[in-house]
């Protein structure tokens, strides 16, 4: 497998809405990210492939449909595109594991589908891998008040639509972003969401990815940082503050989640009770009055850390 990055994605279409952050942000945005150099040109060097796993969508022609509508494109600035559909539904950390499992470069961007990538950012979250303190997890910040983690930035811009104009108040965020907060990093002792991150790929294999006890996109992902921390200390995750993603459709809200609220609202609690089985009630109760203080007011996320007042 040719590259020095592999970005892995599981998605799940059973709405159209869904399909259309694919192709209005999410595969677009991909392509800034290819084989471009600083000023657009084709570099030459395609560092960076893709795997796509389509874990058994409902609308599976559509899905293929607009899989192929970007392929050619994808071939183009990436050093490989593999897509594979899965038979049956896994939920998202068998799923996500699969994508893992198929993984033969140095790093992993492990994302969800319904994302919008400034230019460059890719690269840049990747290349944090190679600083002197020797992360295991990272992840940028994001405008999406759900992660119930520090990435969220209630600053950053949401979408009123997918018009050109609108897609680039995120971009000069970003631009922004990048400039303001350069070279700074902060650590995370409990939660780095699983809907962005890259590692060295030998670490997340360490762990065995997403505990697969875990369904629906609940907890999976506080319970891998919770082991990283088990093991070595919280040193080795962190927020990557110069680094921004859009996370979501109009209004920051995350589609995926969104086609299923019932099985969404189970699993948070039920996925809860696994976790506060495991790790203990000072650990759950963390967690979730971290979530519902973040969610609403802000506090203790990177919101904190940025002008009270900014305007994209």
């Amino acid at each position: 497998m040719a590259g020095k990055t592999t970005i892995v994605t599981s998605m799940y279409n059973k709405s159209t809405e869904v399909l259309e952050i694919l192709d209005k942000l999410f595969f677009p945005s991909l392509l800034l990210n290819g084989s471009k150099n600083e000023i657009g040109r084709d570099s030459g060097i395609k560092d960076i492939g893709i795997i796509i796993i389509d874990d058994c969508s409902p609308l599976r022609t559509e899905t293929m449909n607009l899989f192929n509508k970007y392929l050619y494109k994808l071939l183009e600035v990436f050093a490989f595109v593999k897509f594979v559909r899965n038979e049956e539904n896994l939920g998202f950390s068998k799923s996500y594991n699969k994508g893992i499992r198929m993984v033969r470069t140095k790093y992993i961007l492990v994302t969800n589908d319904d994302l919008y990538f400034p230019p460059g950012s890719i690269k840049k979250l990747v290349k944090t891998l190679d600083e002197p303190e020797n992360y295991g997890l990272v992840g940028p910040i994001a405008n999406n008040s759900t992660l119930w983690s520090y990435q969220y930035a209630k600053q950053a811009p949401k979408l009123n639509s997918y018009e050109p104009k609108e897609i680039n108040r995120l971009k000069n965020f970003s631009i922004w972003l990048e400039e303001k907060m350069r070279g700074q990093r902060k650590m995370t002792d409990h939660h780095l969401c699983g809907f962005c991150f890259a590692a060295k790929t030998e670490f997340i294999k360490e762990f065995g990815g997403f505990n697969e006890n875990y369904n629906f996109r609940q907890f999976e992902d506080t319970d891998l940082v919770r082991r990283v921390v088990k093991k070595y200390g919280s040193e080795k995750i962190a927020i990557i503050m110069d680094v921004f993603v859009g996370h979501g459709g109009i209004n920051g809200n995350s589609r995926s989640l969104l086609q299923e609220p019932q099985k969404m609202i189970f699993f948070a609690f039920y996925n809860g009770m696994k976790y506060l089985r495991k790790w203990g009630l000072k650990a759950y109760l963390k967690i979730l009055v971290f979530g519902i203080k973040s969610q609403t007011t802000g506090r203790g996320t990177i919101s904190e850390l940025l002008p009270k007042e900014v305007n994209f």
